[in-house]
Protein backbone atom coordinates (compact mmCIF):
# COMPACT_ATOMS: atom_id res chain seq x y z
CA UNK A 1 0.00 0.00 0.00
CA UNK A 2 0.91 3.42 -0.71
CA UNK A 3 -0.85 7.07 -0.29
CA UNK A 4 0.42 10.06 -1.60
CA UNK A 5 -1.10 13.21 -0.21
CA UNK A 6 0.20 16.90 0.57
CA UNK A 7 3.72 15.98 -1.42
CA UNK A 8 4.30 12.97 1.06
CA UNK A 9 4.36 9.36 0.23
CA UNK A 10 3.51 6.77 2.72
CA UNK A 11 4.78 3.40 1.66
CA UNK A 12 3.78 0.17 3.93
CA UNK A 13 6.47 -1.15 5.98
CA UNK A 14 7.25 -4.74 3.67
CA UNK A 15 10.09 -7.15 4.92
CA UNK A 16 12.94 -5.56 2.66
CA UNK A 17 13.13 -2.06 4.67
CA UNK A 18 12.36 -4.26 8.37
CA UNK A 19 16.75 -3.44 9.10
CA UNK A 20 16.46 0.16 8.34
CA UNK A 21 13.61 0.65 10.79
CA UNK A 22 15.49 -1.56 13.09
CA UNK A 23 18.81 0.72 13.08
CA UNK A 24 17.48 3.72 13.28
CA UNK A 25 15.13 2.46 16.18
CA UNK A 26 18.04 1.66 18.27
CA UNK A 27 19.93 5.18 17.71
CA UNK A 28 20.11 6.77 20.82
CA UNK A 29 18.40 10.31 19.86
CA UNK A 30 15.65 8.31 18.66
CA UNK A 31 15.31 5.80 21.50
CA UNK A 32 15.53 7.44 24.40
CA UNK A 33 11.73 9.11 24.09
CA UNK A 34 10.59 5.50 23.77
CA UNK A 35 8.98 3.25 26.50
CA UNK A 36 11.11 0.27 25.46
CA UNK A 37 14.53 1.14 25.20
CA UNK A 38 16.89 -1.34 25.34
CA UNK A 39 18.48 -2.83 22.03
CA UNK A 40 16.20 -4.55 19.49
CA UNK A 41 18.07 -7.86 17.54
CA UNK A 42 17.20 -8.66 14.02
CA UNK A 43 15.25 -11.87 15.81
CA UNK A 44 13.06 -9.51 17.39
CA UNK A 45 12.48 -7.05 14.49
CA UNK A 46 11.61 -10.34 12.27
CA UNK A 47 9.36 -11.65 15.02
CA UNK A 48 7.37 -8.03 15.18
CA UNK A 49 6.98 -7.74 11.65
CA UNK A 50 5.45 -10.99 11.65
CA UNK A 51 3.33 -9.76 14.51
CA UNK A 52 2.16 -6.17 12.86
CA UNK A 53 2.16 -7.58 8.83
CA UNK A 54 -2.01 -7.79 9.01
CA UNK A 55 -5.15 -5.60 8.43
CA UNK A 56 -4.73 -4.41 12.44
CA UNK A 57 -1.58 -2.39 11.97
CA UNK A 58 -0.39 0.04 9.16
CA UNK A 59 3.25 1.05 9.60
CA UNK A 60 4.41 3.21 6.82
CA UNK A 61 7.75 4.47 5.84
CA UNK A 62 7.83 8.28 5.25
CA UNK A 63 9.13 9.27 1.66
CA UNK A 64 9.99 12.55 0.14
CA UNK A 65 11.28 12.85 -2.67
CA UNK A 66 12.30 9.68 -2.92
CA UNK A 67 14.02 9.61 0.09
CA UNK A 68 13.22 7.54 3.34
CA UNK A 69 13.39 9.34 6.63
CA UNK A 70 10.92 8.10 8.87
CA UNK A 71 8.08 5.46 10.18
CA UNK A 72 5.07 6.21 11.05
CA UNK A 73 2.11 4.07 12.17
CA UNK A 74 -1.61 3.30 12.37
CA UNK A 75 -1.67 0.34 14.98
CA UNK A 76 -4.04 -1.94 17.00
CA UNK A 77 -7.15 -0.95 15.46
CA UNK A 78 -10.33 -2.42 16.72
CA UNK A 79 -12.30 -2.14 13.60
CA UNK A 80 -15.73 -2.74 15.59
CA UNK A 81 -14.80 0.17 17.89
CA UNK A 82 -13.44 2.54 15.24
CA UNK A 83 -10.07 2.81 17.53
CA UNK A 84 -6.92 3.05 16.60
CA UNK A 85 -3.21 3.94 17.99
CA UNK A 86 -0.56 6.12 16.44
CA UNK A 87 3.07 6.25 16.29
CA UNK A 88 5.87 8.20 14.53
CA UNK A 89 9.95 8.73 14.76
CA UNK A 90 11.90 10.78 12.30
CA UNK A 91 15.63 9.59 11.87
CA UNK A 92 16.97 12.49 9.60
CA UNK A 93 17.42 15.54 11.55
CA UNK A 94 17.30 17.66 8.33
CA UNK A 95 13.71 16.97 8.20
CA UNK A 96 12.85 17.08 12.42
CA UNK A 97 12.13 20.96 12.57
CA UNK A 98 10.19 20.93 8.94
CA UNK A 99 7.29 21.02 7.80
CA UNK A 100 7.05 17.16 6.24
CA UNK A 101 6.71 14.80 9.72
CA UNK A 102 3.36 17.18 10.18
CA UNK A 103 2.00 16.68 6.09
CA UNK A 104 3.34 12.78 6.74
CA UNK A 105 0.72 12.73 10.35
CA UNK A 106 -2.18 14.78 8.34
CA UNK A 107 -2.28 12.73 5.52
CA UNK A 108 -2.26 9.39 7.69
CA UNK A 109 -4.94 11.13 9.67
CA UNK A 110 -6.99 11.84 6.90
CA UNK A 111 -7.04 8.45 5.82
CA UNK A 112 -7.73 7.57 9.37
CA UNK A 113 -10.64 8.89 9.80
CA UNK A 114 -12.18 9.56 6.28
CA UNK A 115 -11.56 6.02 4.75
CA UNK A 116 -10.83 3.68 7.62
CA UNK A 117 -14.07 5.44 9.68
CA UNK A 118 -11.51 5.31 13.15
CA UNK A 119 -13.02 7.39 15.40
CA UNK A 120 -10.76 7.71 18.37
CA UNK A 121 -7.10 8.18 17.55
CA UNK A 122 -5.16 7.40 20.58
CA UNK A 123 -0.73 7.89 21.01
CA UNK A 124 1.14 7.21 24.22
CA UNK A 125 3.90 9.99 24.14
CA UNK A 126 7.08 10.89 27.19
CA UNK A 127 6.28 13.96 29.16
CA UNK A 128 9.51 14.98 28.71
CA UNK A 129 9.00 14.89 24.91
CA UNK A 130 7.85 18.52 24.89
CA UNK A 131 7.99 19.21 20.88
CA UNK A 132 6.04 16.19 21.06
CA UNK A 133 3.72 17.39 23.03
CA UNK A 134 3.55 20.94 21.40
CA UNK A 135 3.27 19.00 17.84
CA UNK A 136 0.38 16.69 19.02
CA UNK A 137 -1.84 19.55 20.85
CA UNK A 138 -1.49 21.26 17.93
CA UNK A 139 -3.30 18.52 16.38
CA UNK A 140 -5.81 18.76 18.94
CA UNK A 141 -4.62 15.91 20.31
CA UNK A 142 -5.70 16.17 24.36
CA UNK A 143 -4.22 14.53 27.46
CA UNK A 144 -6.62 11.35 28.93
CA UNK A 145 -7.99 12.31 32.50
CA UNK A 146 -6.32 10.11 35.19
CA UNK A 147 -2.21 10.22 32.85
CA UNK A 148 -1.34 13.27 34.39
CA UNK A 149 1.54 12.07 36.24
CA UNK A 150 2.85 8.88 34.45
CA UNK A 151 6.19 9.03 32.51
CA UNK A 152 3.84 7.81 29.22
CA UNK A 153 0.56 9.84 28.83
CA UNK A 154 -1.91 8.69 26.80
CA UNK A 155 -3.48 11.72 24.27
CA UNK A 156 -6.33 11.05 22.59
CA UNK A 157 -8.51 13.08 19.04
CA UNK A 158 -11.23 12.67 17.53
CA UNK A 159 -12.49 13.28 13.86
CA UNK A 160 -14.64 16.08 14.65
CA UNK A 161 -11.75 17.95 17.28
CA UNK A 162 -8.80 16.76 14.24
CA UNK A 163 -10.67 19.10 11.68
CA UNK A 164 -11.47 21.83 13.74
CA UNK A 165 -7.77 22.39 14.80
CA UNK A 166 -6.45 20.97 11.70
CA UNK A 167 -8.16 23.18 9.53
CA UNK A 168 -5.72 26.31 8.83
CA UNK A 169 -2.64 23.62 8.96
CA UNK A 170 -4.80 21.26 6.07
CA UNK A 171 -5.23 23.98 3.97
CA UNK A 172 -1.67 25.10 4.11
CA UNK A 173 -0.51 21.72 2.96
CA UNK A 174 -2.74 21.75 0.43
CA UNK A 175 -1.43 25.01 -1.28
CA UNK A 176 2.32 23.67 -0.56
CA UNK A 177 1.91 20.18 -2.20
CA UNK A 178 2.59 19.07 -6.15
CA UNK A 179 -0.44 16.99 -6.13
CA UNK A 180 -2.85 20.09 -4.02
CA UNK A 181 -5.86 17.77 -2.95
CA UNK A 182 -5.48 14.46 -4.95
CA UNK A 183 -4.49 11.79 -3.08
CA UNK A 184 -3.20 8.88 -5.03
CA UNK A 185 -3.18 5.49 -3.58
CA UNK A 186 -1.91 2.53 -4.71
CA UNK A 187 -2.71 -0.75 -3.32
CA UNK A 188 -0.20 -4.07 -3.50
CA UNK A 189 -0.38 -7.76 -3.46
CA UNK A 190 0.43 -7.93 -0.17
CA UNK A 191 -1.82 -5.67 1.42
CA UNK A 192 -4.17 -7.48 3.62
CA UNK A 193 -7.88 -8.17 1.09
CA UNK A 194 -9.85 -6.20 3.89
CA UNK A 195 -8.29 -3.25 2.73
CA UNK A 196 -9.54 -2.53 -1.13
CA UNK A 197 -13.22 -2.37 0.24
CA UNK A 198 -12.93 0.35 2.20
CA UNK A 199 -12.20 2.61 -0.09
CA UNK A 200 -14.94 1.83 -2.11
CA UNK A 201 -17.13 4.45 -0.85
CA UNK A 202 -14.62 7.28 0.08
CA UNK A 203 -15.84 10.93 0.64
CA UNK A 204 -15.36 13.63 -2.29
CA UNK A 205 -12.65 15.72 -0.63
CA UNK A 206 -10.01 13.22 -0.16
CA UNK A 207 -10.49 13.30 -4.49
CA UNK A 208 -9.25 9.84 -4.37
CA UNK A 209 -7.12 8.13 -7.24
CA UNK A 210 -6.84 4.17 -7.00
CA UNK A 211 -4.21 2.26 -8.69
CA UNK A 212 -5.06 -1.81 -7.80
CA UNK A 213 -2.92 -4.08 -8.31
CA UNK A 214 -2.35 -5.62 -11.93
CA UNK A 215 -3.66 -9.07 -12.12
Amino acid sequence: MQIRRYGITLLRLTLQDIELVRNWRNHPEISRYMEYQAPISPEMQQAWFESINNHQNYFYLIIHQQKKLGLISTFNINWTNKTAHAGIFVWDENYLKTTIPVMAVLAMLDINFSVFGIQKMFIKVSKHNKQALVYNKALGYQLIVGEEEKEFQFYELSPSRYQQKTKKLRTTATKMSDTKNQTLLELHHTDPIELAPLFANCPNHLNLVIKLPEE
